[in-house]
């Protein structure tokens, strides 16, 4: 019995330390409704110095269509309402029929697939004005060697352009 109350405690204690530490991370940012139903743009800048990184781009690699970073081009996208203030992404641009929602791999790369496994994402809005994205795993979108990732090495505020 001893060694069943330690271990919860020691779980209850990890849950209140990890959350403590997301909602430090969230402190300054308010969820908000992006533009659904709009044809839109992506750009992201890094969350730290602000500096304007690149646009969110679909692109092709080994046959799966990945969403990556470009700093010419931009994919159209829509954001669509999955209910609870969760939204999914949807391209306009993609290669396979029916493959046009962002779906996030095992690793953190987002890909298009099926709507039956598209992700659910939060917007938050900085003081910026620009968009914290944040996935269904709570870890925001940014840069990671030239795809869009989660968790990724440069994490991103994103200013979402009518197009």
């Amino acid at each position: 019995m001893k060694k069943i109350l330690m271990a919860f405690v020691a779980v209850v204690s990890f849950s209140v330390l990890f959350i403590g530490n997301t909602e430090k991370v969230m402190a300054n940012e308010i969820k908000s409704n992006p533009p659904i139903d709009s044809r839109i743009r992506f750009k992201g800048y890094d969350s730290n110095s602000g500096q304007s990184i690149a646009y969110m781009n679909i692109q092709s690699v080994n046959n799966w269509d990945y969403v990556m970073s470009d700093t010419l081009f931009s994919s159209a996208f829509y954001i669509e309402s999955a209910g609870s203030g969760k939204y999914r992404i949807r391209s306009e641009k993609y290669n396979h029929e029916g493959y046009n929602y962002v779906v996030i791999s095992n690793i953190g790369y987002l890909y298009l697939a099926q709507k039956e496994y598209a992700e659910s994402f939060s917007f938050y809005t900085q003081p910026s004005g620009r968009y914290s994205i944040v996935s269904g795993g709570n870890e925001p979108l940014g840069f990671y060697n030239g795809y869009i990732t989660t968790g990724g090495t440069r994490q991103a505020n994103w200013d979402i352009i009518p197009s």
